[in-house]
């Protein structure tokens, strides 16, 4: 199968493709970073370089192509200034647009295409009831995270009448070693992460399972829709910020936290502040095998390594104390 993929500045779009390349799949990538194209090329994928917000993109990225996995995206850590809720809705928007004006022009059209949208489980208004793949998203205020992933699904699911299938994947808060996880350790370093005595769930799921995921929907499911993609195993807000508090060694903890760490977190602070028990019911009545399905032990396996990690890059420092004048 040829596959063409977005947004692979976000680690989990960049080990996808590197992982259905090396499955044997006909991988190509669009990327806005052009130093990078040789080292996709070295790995068996072809790059081209493509600026969402000014460029088309080009007509041999798309020749051939079955399924596309539009996962551009914009950071979703830091303050949510108009700017950058405008930026997070331009790329994605922006760049499916032209990736079906892209597939238009080709002798067949966009008919048979397969695409699968990144979104987010912040598409659901939050609740204590179990939000399976088919609840009601929404409603949204202006101005709000939630409100961007909604206008994404809304105008990818209108290519469905075109004989696109669409996949809309709302993804929990991904558990790897950027995003969510490094945004709560580095707040931690700095004595500005406020703990919390939230028992509200909020989804999370593996950076191994989102790719697995991701790839499951994308090449083996016959009918599009909506799949929410988060461990079924839930886990509180409350302990994932003490649990990365606890890991945490800062000098000084400010009385400021609770605000500063709303502004750093961004729109991850959405998926933290509101409840969302979300469901991946669709993957589970599928056959997908999630190989982390308890989340504690992602964050608990994740912090050991930082801890690990950042306790020896320490030692290595030369000690001021063990510092004597020579003279």
């Amino acid at each position: 199968m040829t596959i063409l993929i977005t947004g692979t500045r976000d680690l989990m779009a960049n080990v996808l493709a590197r992982s259905l390349a090396a499955s044997g799949h006909r991988v190509r990538v669009l990327t806005r970073s052009p130093h990078t194209v040789p080292a996709w090329r070295d790995k068996g994928v072809e790059a081209f370089e493509w600026h969402p917000l000014t460029d088309t993109v080009p007509d041999a990225a798309l020749e051939g192509v079955d399924l596309i996995f539009h996962l551009l995206t914009e950071p979703l850590e830091g303050a949510l200034t108009p700017e950058k809720l405008e930026r997070m809705a331009d790329l994605p928007l922006e760049g499916m647009r032209k990736l079906v004006q892209a597939a238009q022009r080709r002798p067949g059209g966009i008919n048979g295409l397969r695409l699968l949208v990144r979104s987010s489980v912040a598409v659901y208004a939050g609740g204590g009831m179990a939000l399976h793949d088919s609840a009601p998203v929404g409603p949204h205020t202006a101005f709000s995270y939630g409100e961007i992933p909604a206008r994404v699904e809304q105008e990818a699911a209108a290519l469905q009448r075109e004989g696109v299938t669409v996949f809309l994947a709302r993804f929990g808060a991904i558990l790897g070693p950027d995003g969510l996880f490094a945004v709560l350790r580095d707040l931690g370093e700095q004595g500005l992460l406020a703990t919390r005595s939230s028992v509200h769930t909020c989804p999370v799921v593996a950076l191994a399972d989102a790719v697995g995921a991701c790839a499951f929907v994308g090449l083996k499911s016959r009918d599009g829709g909506a799949v929410n993609i988060a461990t079924p195993q839930t886990i509180s807000a409350g302990k994932i910020v003490s649990l990365v508090a606890d890991a945490c060694t800062p000098r000084l903890r400010w009385p400021q936290a609770s605000r500063t760490m709303r502004a750093r977190c961004g729109a991850y602070h959405d998926l933290l502040s509101k409840a969302r028990n979300v469901v991946p019911q669709r993957l589970i009545d599928t056959g997908f095998a999630f190989t982390q399905p308890d989340p504690e032990h992602v964050l608990q396996a994740a912090l050991k390594t930082y801890v690990t990690e950042r306790d020896a890059a320490r030692a290595k420092r030369p000690s001021v104390l063990a510092w004597r004048p020579t003279f």
